[in-house]
């Protein structure tokens, strides 16, 4: 969240500080008081699914819409997830930016495959959707918490988050990317 600045304003500091209280860690029932930090988290992981490609084999032969093709069984096939969640066509323009409310009034839950129209799968869907999705939310969630509590971050100007061919989030220069500030 660091690098998208504005979002991390001192409102949501003192939101975290008042759930939080002293305690130097969340608890199962602050998870509940804290949905814009939650919101963050999905829109993290839009912008940057961790896998970013899923591999799924064809079990019967199956025909693409719009004459695109034919899949026959038994053909391995990869998903982009990185390239579905970043797709103008399902985002719109803004499609690269990190905006946490593009998916609605909080009030609305939280995103899934299917208040999406399977748009958003950072956790894949169906048979093969992960087991253990809530719990690594909530998970990156309380890890968020505890570090934005203690730690103001700020990119330092000229760097950016990038994907590499595995896969991973990296960053060019590790050793100057974050700043703490004066």
């Amino acid at each position: 969240m660091s690098i998208h600045r504005p979002i991390h304003d001192v409102n949501h500091f003192l939101c975290l500080v008042s759930v939080l209280g002293d305690k130097p860690f969340p608890c199962f029932d602050d998870m509940a008081k804290l949905p814009y930090l939650e919101r963050c988290f999905h829109e993290s992981m839009r912008l940057y699914p961790q896998p970013p490609v899923y591999t799924r084999r064809s079990v019967v032969e199956d025909t693409l819409p719009h004459n695109l093709g034919v899949i026959p069984s038994g053909q391995d096939i990869l998903v982009s997830i990185y390239n579905l969640h970043r797709s103008p066509a399902s985002w719109g323009p803004a499609s690269q930016q990190f905006e946490p409310m593009r998916f609605g009034p909080l009030v609305n839950g939280q995103p899934n495959e299917l208040n999406t129209g399977y748009r958003y799968v950072p956790f894949s869907a169906g048979p093969r959707r992960c087991p253990g999705d809530k719990f690594a939310v909530l998970e990156g969630m309380s890890i968020w918490a505890v570090l934005f509590k203690r730690v103001d971050m700020t990119l330092v100007e000229g760097h950016d988050v990038v994907m590499t061919r595995y896969g991973l989030a990296r960053f060019p220069n590790p050793n100057t990317l974050f700043q703490a500030p004066l």
